[in-house]
């Protein structure tokens, strides 16, 4: 009969004198390293970077479905700015956050929606002068 550990008694499962997976080609066992090594934290700011840009893409995907959601987008800044201090956090604290994609994520839509607004006023501002 099988026993499957808890979820708490995960890396016991994948060690190799546990269950037998020692590697056959004598290279290491990346599954094992992965399991086995301390794992950082994750940035707060990242997350938040990551739900403002979130929120900046429904404003602009809903905008057109209920008029109100557009403000939505104006979350574009914060992603920007919460995503900037989340990666001086990663440069100033190297391994201690594990959520980097996340902040990077939140740059690349902040910069997006930047770029949107930024179009959006030249046209409505040559269309005041014209």
């Amino acid at each position: 009969m099988l026993d499957f550990p808890g979820p708490g008694r995960r890396a016991a499962l994948l060690r190799p004198a546990a269950v037998g997976l020692e590697s056959m080609d004598g290279k290491p066992n990346v599954l094992l390293k992965a399991a086995e090594a301390p794992q950082g934290r994750r940035s707060a700011l990242a997350i938040a970077s990551f739900i403002a840009a979130n929120l900046s893409l429904a404003g602009l995907l809903l905008g057109n479905v209920a008029p109100g959601l557009v403000y939505l987008f104006l979350f574009f800044a914060p992603a920007l700015v919460t995503g900037h201090l989340a990666r001086r956090a990663f440069r100033k604290h190297p391994g201690a956050f594990t959520n980097e994609a996340m902040a990077t994520y939140g740059l690349a839509v902040g910069y997006l929606g930047l770029i949107i607004t930024l179009f959006v006023a030249a046209v409505l501002g040559l269309g005041a002068v014209g």
